[in-house]
């Protein structure tokens, strides 16, 4: 992987973790029990500028997304799922978008 692709890979995960947020709220993340937000704030600083040399717009999107996270409840999925979208296309990977079916054996 690229560094713009390793950080496109971070702030994807990091911006599932929000969107899991949503329906289960607030997510510790880390071992130091970092919240979903406050970590999407650190990868941010950590991968964002390495992201922006290759896609600028694509930083400010991610930027928006967190720095807006708590004024629009209600819409905030309809400003992220474009932009992991787009992460997860210059990342060159993705999450599965739905998990393989399970068999139960009787």
């Amino acid at each position: 992987m690229t560094d713009t692709q390793t950080a496109a890979w971070h702030l994807y995960v990091a911006l599932h973790w929000l969107a899991a947020a949503q329906v289960h709220g607030e997510i510790p993340t880390t071992e130091g029990g970092m919240g979903d937000l406050d970590h999407a704030r650190h990868q941010l600083t950590e991968h964002g500028p390495a992201l922006a040399r290759e896609h600028p717009q694509l930083a400010d999107g991610v930027r928006h997304v967190i720095d807006t996270w708590t004024d629009d409840p209600a819409g905030r999925l309809a400003t992220l799922l474009p932009v992991m979208d787009t992460l997860a296309s210059v990342s060159g990977v993705s999450l599965p978008e739905t998990l393989p079916p399970i068999t139960v054996m009787r």
